[in-house]
């Protein structure tokens, strides 16, 4: 389930080269522009770093697998290269897709979030 939700969503954003992300509000905004988020920039890479994140963090520290078996669960597919890196010291897990990386971390009582 998981490898066909990468395969609709984030795979179509990979090759289109983020061309769906891609926003026009700029070109003329005026007083009513609106500053974009803080955290990173929202590409089909970090969002697929995000998602290795997460999915990796919840896998160790809350469903509490393996290291292998977790590193496994966070590569969206097998042609797609994640590089994943546990933590456990610090309760977190670092995903890098192309050059983007993103961290999530346990919380008690929270589970595992994203940093921004």
């Amino acid at each position: 389930m998981r490898r066909a939700l990468f395969t609709l969503l984030v795979l179509p954003l990979l090759l289109s080269g983020g061309a769906a992300l891609a926003s026009d509000a700029g070109a003329d905004a005026g007083d009513d522009a609106v500053a974009p988020p803080p955290g990173p920039v929202s590409t089909p890479y970090t969002l697929a770093a995000g998602i290795s994140a997460k999915e990796s963090c919840s896998c160790v520290f809350v469903v509490l697998q393996s290291d292998a078996y977790c590193k496994a669960f966070g590569s969206p597919a097998d042609y797609v290269t994640v590089n994943v890196q546990i933590d456990h010291a610090g309760k977190g897990i670092t995903s890098t897709f192309f050059g983007a990386t993103r961290t999530a971390h346990f919380v008690d009582g929270a589970g595992c979030t994203l940093d921004p």
